[in-house]
């Protein structure tokens, strides 16, 4: 049984850059694409969907082998604003790793980009003044 799928919604191209000497590889800031052969679920869908219009970030969990990626990138490909996506791994639990990517991520969603907050201060742990300077920016 064939199913269409919404295709992902495209941004603009951007190049993700190096913040505070990190390298950003594209693949993890971007959301996957959803494969023809994805089973809609629209149950679940909505949950996201619902979760995240009553707060802007959204985490999933749950066991491996659960379709966590795979619901997130169905919810993106429906969702019509705009979606900062990161994917993580074991060897970006650095707040210098993890905070580069975040940004990137936030950049090339077309949030308010965190002007106010120095390059620099990506690169750093993430002290107190340091989020709620990053809080500021983004309610901004």
């Amino acid at each position: 049984m064939a199913t269409d799928v919404a295709e992902p919604a495209t941004t603009p191209a951007r190049r993700p850059a190096a913040v505070a000497g990190v390298p950003i590889l594209a693949s993890k800031i971007t959301a996957p694409a959803v494969p023809g052969w994805a089973v809609p679920r629209p149950r679940v869908t909505k949950l996201i969907a619902e979760g995240a219009r009553w707060c802007p970030l959204t985490v999933l969990t749950g066991p491996p082998g659960a379709g966590k990626t795979m619901a997130l990138a169905l919810w993106a490909a429906a969702e019509r604003g705009a979606i900062a996506w990161v994917s993580l791994h074991d060897y970006d639990n650095r707040p210098g790793v993890f905070w580069s990517y975040a940004a990137s991520a936030l950049g090339r969603s077309g949030a308010a980009s965190p002007k106010a907050v120095s390059a620099a201060a990506w690169g750093r742990a993430a002290d107190h003044a340091f989020l709620l300077r990053l809080a500021s920016a983004l309610a901004a």
